[in-house]
């Protein structure tokens, strides 16, 4: 992703080397992307924590409050 988070190299950017929106570098002197992001999928997490009844009744409390 750009350095200053406008932009991240995905689909129709993953050939970019500069920032379509700041112009900054992708990569730096030794060909290292600057900065990335971590991103993880939410439905797998959401049921592997559904998936635990004790942990479904802690997720739930909230819409149960009175």
């Amino acid at each position: 992703m750009c350095i200053n988070s406008c932009l991240a190299f995905t689909e129709e950017f993953i050939e970019d080397t500069r920032c379509q929106i700041c112009g900054k570098s992708r990569y730096d002197s030794k060909e290292n992307p600057r900065k990335f992001a971590i991103y993880f999928l939410l439905i797998p997490q959401l049921r592997i924590q559904y998936s635990d009844p004790t942990r479904a009744i802690q997720l739930r409390y909230h819409a149960n409050y009175n």
